[in-house]
């Protein structure tokens, strides 16, 4: 055990058994330089800005008025995780663990986390079996808030749901992209996984795959592209964010956040993926890169009920990102007031502690590499304090490799081998004949997503919104009319 904020030399993530063959404590990234790329309109051209910094770009005369104000705000937040820092150096072990309870509780609210409600309503569109690939395939919609339903994908081994033991399961969180759990990369994690023994759930997530909320028109939407009969599916149109963000405006006016719309439905998949009688509910793991890396996060920190959990292409921390990062925060990555409350990604790391956490991170990531190893850093001392766990390690591990914004090779063998450890997969599953994605018209719903769950009609997520709206608008009328002279 180990008290105080700084590493713990002695606390290894994992057992060291397993560094001789993916050295994934060894970082091959000394070569990433956390550069600033940014492309600005200048007097009517566009420029390509490059420097090590805000500041750096500062000094070099080549700030814009965006990254002015940009600066500005990560002033304030400097100085916010400044005091942040202040108050967690040198805890001991019982302020950590009191700290831990804090800011679960504090995440628990800022998301309106709610806990299980049991198995959502559902509705079967179809299920095949892949015999090449070595899965059992089954569309299906599950209720997230009432007269909503979300499209989603179990992926099966093969025979496993007439078998005798039960399946670990995974919930996977797609990222941001158009075409939500059918994108090739997505896929990569959910056959991946299934192909070795898990029962693994994905779906789509707001504004993303079949899911849409705005009208063609308003042009936000970002969209398929699904080729020629056999093809993957393919993002095309805007990005995801663009649709993400609006609702997130819309949320903001009325008080609410688009985090709580995106974790109520990681909380209904999980209770979904808990409430199936071939799954064993205390074998869970979760899943996600970039925003998929985001929900992870989220849901881990809140839900106890996630045993494992991988957060790929999202760590970090908030003083290196608005310096270093490059990524774009979408709505729902911003937890409002966040700074103010004395939060920091390190803390959803924290919250979950001592439940087995990995961190994947990349040497050339839009996050920086730099946040994620200070983060990790600082959450070690939360797992370290509650001792070994059964299997004699601490619970918390990243893997830091060279690539970009996405799960590598290397990356996914750690996760593989920690999901195993913990997760207790079927010792003998055969290997898939066939790896590749499925082609997009398989994961097709199409006009069956007209029909809800509960077997009415569909309510748009727009619905929802106006039923939050709603009776605010009636207290501003309300207040208008007390106005009046």
């Amino acid at each position: 055990m180990c008290s105080g904020s700084g590493a713990c030399p002695s606390v290894l993530p994992w057992r060291a058994k397993r560094a001789s063959w993916v050295a994934w404590l060894i970082a091959l990234c000394q070569f990433a330089t956390g550069s600033i790329y940014k492309h600005e309109l200048i007097d009517g051209e566009v420029h390509e800005i490059s420097c090590e910094s805000l500041d750096d770009c500062y000094l070099k005369g080549v700030s814009t008025p965006g990254m002015l104000l940009h600066r500005s705000w990560a002033t304030e937040i400097n100085w916010a995780m400044e005091r942040r820092a202040s108050r967690i150096a040198g805890l001991n072990a019982s302020a950590l663990f009191s700290r831990q309870v804090q800011v679960r509780e504090l995440f628990r609210r800022l998301f309106k986390a709610e806990f299980p409600r049991g198995i959502p309503n559902a509705r079967q569109i179809r299920r095949y079996e892949d015999e090449e690939r070595g899965v059992s395939v089954t569309k299906l919609l599950f209720e997230s808030w009432p007269g909503h339903s979300v499209p989603a994908v179990l992926f099966t081994p093969l025979g496993a749901e007439s078998g005798t033991q039960k399946l670990p399961g995974v919930l996977h969180i797609p990222g941001h992209l158009a075409p939500g759990l059918r994108d090739p990369a997505e896929q990569r994690l959910s056959l991946g996984l299934a192909q070795r023994g898990y029962a693994v759930l994905t779906f789509d997530p707001i504004s993303q795959g079949e899911r849409q909320v705005y009208p063609e028109e308003f042009g936000l939407e970002c969209h398929i592209n699904r080729g020629e009969a056999g093809d993957v599916c393919k993002s095309a149109g805007p990005p995801c964010s663009t649709a993400h963000d609006h609702l997130g405006k819309q949320l903001w006016l009325m008080g609410h956040s688009a985090a709580e719309l995106f974790l109520q439905d990681a909380q209904r998949a999980l209770d979904f993926l808990a409430g199936l009688p071939w799954v064993d509910a205390s074998l869970i793991g979760a899943i996600g890169c970039s925003g998929g890396g985001m929900l992870t996060a989220y849901l881990a920190a809140v839900d106890e009920r996630v045993r494992a959990a991988a957060i790929a292409c999202y760590f970090s921390t908030l003083s290196q990102e608005l310096e270093k990062g490059t990524c774009n925060y979408d709505a729902e990555q911003i937890i409002w007031g966040q700074a103010r409350l004395g939060l920091d990604k390190p803390d959803l790391l924290a919250a979950r502690a001592p439940r087995p956490t990995v961190v994947l991170l990349t040497s050339h990531d839009c996050f920086p590499i730099s946040g994620g190893q200070e983060g990790w850093h600082e959450a070690t001392p939360f797992f370290a304090a509650h001792g070994p766990n059964e299997l004699g390690e601490y619970g918390i591990g990243v893997s830091e490799t060279a690539g970009f914004h996405g799960v590598t090779d290397m990356g996914l063998d750690i996760v593989y081998s920690i999901f195993g450890d913990y997760l207790e997969p079927p010792p003998l599953v055969p290997p898939p004949k066939d790896t590749s994605p499925l082609p997009c018209e398989r994961l097709w719903f199409g006009e069956a997503l007209a029909i809800g769950a509960d077997g009415a009609r569909q309510a748009p997520i727009t619905a929802l919104l106006r039923r939050l709206a709603r009776p605010l608008v009636g207290r501003l009328r309300a207040l208008r009319r007390l106005a009046r002279p």
